[in-house]
């Protein structure tokens, strides 16, 4: 009797449209139901392996799917496939025609800088704001969205700020919770940025991060994660992080360029 054909199935929830700029990684998540290594591929290109999370046969996958730019303004087919069986189709995207910046005042150097913030601790939003104005790369703007916090915690960000106008203020009238107000930054970026940092109001960066986070991207088209050591709050390096700990280098940063 032959054996059950393997499957796999798409957990992540993707958009029907998807922008990309000059390209982009996306993440998925799935599951697979049979034996067999899993593999994903966007637009019938390269099949690119799926890291496996959980226990077989019925296991969770992950992956890291590169859609470039030439795909722009078409409608791309996500697959995967489990061992030799054949691929299923998990999704449909309709990738947008970037914005053309050669239109736009756009600056190659410019680096914005996302921070969202809820009821933050006035010392340590003190010290990560400090750590950016320290920063050897000084072409930066910082959008600070806050997400509703009480008129206490609006003050504490504005008192941080300190009338510096190299940082901006959205104040946000409904609760998103973390990762929507992330989300809500990222959709909302001014026009003369090329590149794109996460920080956390507990953070405190080293002062050549965004030097060094930029010299890295320069040759790429790619979004790219960078991770480094975690502090404790007392200059010491340490495994694990809490929101009222504090990162002397990157804890984790996602830059885009766009």
């Amino acid at each position: 009797m032959p054996p059950a054909r393997a499957t796999t199935e798409l957990l992540t929830r993707l958009p029907e449209r998807l922008s990309i700029g000059r390209g982009l990684v996306l993440p998925l998540l799935g599951r697979a139901a049979g034996a067999g290594a899993v593999q994903v591929r966007a637009a019938g290109g390269p099949w690119t392996a799926a890291q496996a999370s959980g226990i077989a046969p019925d296991g969770i996958f992950w992956a890291l799917l590169a859609i470039g730019p030439e795909l722009a303004g078409t409608t791309v087919a996500l697959s995967a496939r489990a061992g030799t069986s054949p691929p299923d189709d998990l999704a449909r995207l309709d990738i947008e025609v970037p914005v053309d910046h050669a239109s736009a005042a756009w600056d190659p150097g410019r680096i914005v800088i996302c921070l969202p913030t809820f009821e933050p601790d006035p010392q340590l939003l003190s010290a990560q704001l400090d750590s950016l104005r320290g920063q050897s790369h000084d072409n930066w703007i910082c959008v600070i969205d806050d997400d509703a916090s009480s008129a206490a915690g609006r003050a504490i960000v504005h008192a941080a700020v300190a009338g510096d106008a190299r940082f901006v203020v959205r104040e946000h009238a409904v609760r998103a919770g973390v990762y929507r107000n992330v989300e809500r930054a990222l959709t909302d970026l001014p026009d003369d940025a090329s590149l794109v940092a996460l920080c956390d109001q507990d953070d405190r960066w080293a002062p050549d991060k965004l030097e060094q986070l930029a010299a890295a991207l320069s040759a790429s088209q790619w979004s790219w994660k960078a991770s480094g050591p975690i502090g404790n709050g007392n200059g010491s390096a340490s495994a694990s992080t809490s929101r009222r700990s504090s990162a002397v280098a990157p804890v984790t940063v996602f830059a885009v360029t766009r």
